[in-house]
């Protein structure tokens, strides 16, 4: 997987991964897994953290459009029923991924992440 994911970003893809490998009803930030962070390291590509936010009317988190403990097609039927979902996007800087070490690069990462969702890192 790693090799394959190598390749595409050398063909000049953009590709999206979900590094803690778990869904969470969002008021948690999981460890990532930095397997994947190594294909970055070896096409010698640039890793850019995206936070992803559902806040409710009060700011906490809509765990209303949480994945965590549902299949997709009932996930997609709780989020078609909301009226008027809000999703909050932070977008940081792109990280140089040549010469890094894989563990290093997930923790930058998700530091960045856990503070834009002011969520424990």
């Amino acid at each position: 997987m790693v090799e394959l994911t190598a390749d595409s970003l050398r063909a000049g893809d953009c590709l999206c991964f979900f590094p803690e490998g778990a869904t969470t009803e969002g008021t948690e930030l999981k460890t990532f897994k930095s397997s994947l962070m190594q294909a970055a390291i070896i096409a010698q590509s640039r890793v850019w953290p995206v936070a992803i936010r559902y806040p409710d009317e009060n700011g906490e988190p809509d765990t209303a459009l949480s994945y965590a403990n549902v299949n997709l097609l009932n996930s997609v039927r709780k989020v078609l029923a909301l009226q008027a979902p809000v999703v909050e996007l932070y977008f940081g800087h792109p990280i140089d991924a040549a010469g890094q070490n894989r563990r290093r690069l997930s923790v930058e990462a998700r530091t960045f992440i856990a503070e834009q969702l002011k969520l424990q890192h």
